[in-house]
Order: C-alpha cells, then sequence, then structure tokens
C-alpha cells in the first residue's frame, strides 16, 4: 500500500509529472478540469510545436480530426511518460532512503 500511496502523491500533482510528458515545454494549470499545454509534436513526417486547451469535458466538431491524429501519438506518448513517471519515483525514493 505504500508503494500506491507513493505513486499516487506523485501523479496526483500535475506540476510533478507534468514537464515529464515527451516534448514537454510548457503547461498552465487554469482550475481543476482545464490546463493549457506547449510542447513539441512529433507526428510522423514532421515536429510540430504545439499547443493545447485541455478540458476534460470538451466535445466538439474538430474532436474527430483530433482524435485520428492522436491514435497514433498517445500510446507512444503514454508509454514513454509511465517509464518517465516510474524513474523519476524510483529516482526521489532512492533520495529519500
Amino acid at each position: 500500500m505504500k508503494r500506491h500511496r507513493t505513486i499516487w502523491e506523485f501523479v496526483s500533482v500535475m506540476d510533478k509529472w507534468a514537464p515529464l510528458v515527451p516534448g514537454y515545454i510548457s503547461h498552465e494549470i487554469i482550475n481543476d478540469r482545464q490546463s493549457t499545454w506547449t510542447f513539441m509534436g512529433d507526428i510522423g513526417i514532421m515536429k510540430k510545436k504545439v499547443s493545447l486547451k485541455i478540458d476534460i469535458t470538451a466535445k466538439g466538431v474538430m474532436g474527430p480530426m483530433i482524435n485520428s491524429i492522436l491514435k497514433t501519438f498517445v500510446p507512444k506518448t503514454t508509454t514513454d511518460l509511465a517509464e518517465a513517471i516510474a524513474n523519476r519515483i524510483n529516482e526521489t525514493a532512492s533520495i529519500k532512503s
């Protein structure tokens, strides 16, 4: 259970893990449901600076287009982020020991 608590204490604070997102440049927390993100996105043949406003309740006409782009981008990014978070938690735990 201590390990779960350690993980939750890390991932529940966006400022701790946001810089670990692959291509991360910056983020700003607007409220508990919205944030803005800027990162360098690599979507195959091109790299582009991307700025997004994330609203976890948002829907709209751009959804299908964005979803098709993210379908390939998110799995790789998620894997890279999960590995970076695990490494950072392990580094932090080693420092405290």
